[in-house]
């Protein structure tokens, strides 16, 4: 019985692994097509000037000081985004930078109206995101106005958890204020115009309100999550009679 375990756990455990991987990394994250595009990420993102006063946030062991510079929302489309808290992430842990999240990379208008986006690749490093163009034709219709990359700084919890479980392809809409922070000895300020490139030109943005629009490829996330727990579980029990029952 033991034995006969054993060989059925191997075949789960395979093909469990190779369709979590496969949806992963090649379906869960796709871009949705112009069709599933909702109106609203067509609009500019919206910028006004604020008048609040600097206030402080605490996150980790660290007070933070917010300075407000816009009141700040967009609808866009995320296609490609990187948490702080990554075990890769060397330079938020050296910064101890604890209150950016998660930063998103963003497109809306043009970009989303000629689907250019569909023939691009994106890619999000620690502070930066990068866009591929696969040759100049594809890069002439690309408008870099229309697309960012967004620090998201949250306290709220309800906030974080909503700006965790967004993914790449959501469509969403947040909205807070664009402002500088630091903590003694140590500050970031923020872009506050979509028409600078490079260093500096990301938008920090401190997100009072965050919602998924529309999730992406709700079929093949569920395939994902079914798939890691089938193999997390059937990985556990393989180990388990492999330890009970070494002989067997």
């Amino acid at each position: 019985m033991v034995s006969s375990a054993k060989k059925i756990l191997k075949p789960v455990l395979i093909a469990a692994g190779a369709i979590f991987l496969y949806a992963h990394f090649f379906k869960a994250g796709e871009l949705p097509g112009k069709g599933e595009i909702l109106p609203q990420l067509y609009r500019e993102p919206g910028q006004v000037k604020c008048s609040m006063s600097p206030f402080e946030v605490k996150s980790g062991k660290l007070t933070y000081t917010i300075r407000p510079l816009y009141d700040y929302r967009l609808y866009g489309m995320i296609v490609s985004q990187h948490r702080s808290s990554s075990w890769w992430d060397y330079y938020h842990r050296v910064w101890k930078d604890t209150l950016n999240i998660k930063d998103i990379g963003v497109l809306w208008g043009s970009n989303l109206k000629n689907e250019v986006y569909k023939e691009m690749k994106f890619k999000s490093g620690s502070w930066t995101l990068y866009w591929y163009y696969p040759n100049a034709e594809v890069r002439s219709r690309f408008n870099e106005t229309h697309g960012s990359n967004n620090h998201l700084l949250a306290t709220d919890g309800a906030v974080i958890d909503a700006i965790n479980k967004a993914r790449t392809g959501d469509q969403v809409y947040f909205e807070g204020c664009l402002a500088e922070y630091s903590y003694p000895g140590w500050s970031r300020g923020t872009s506050v115009s979509r028409n600078d490139t490079g260093s500096g030109a990301c938008e920090v943005v401190f997100v009072t309100k965050f919602e998924i629009l529309k999730q992406a490829n709700i079929f093949w996330r569920k395939i994902e999550f079914y798939c890691k727990t089938a193999l997390i579980i059937s990985f556990l029990l393989y180990i388990f009679i492999i330890v009970k029952y070494p002989l067997k």
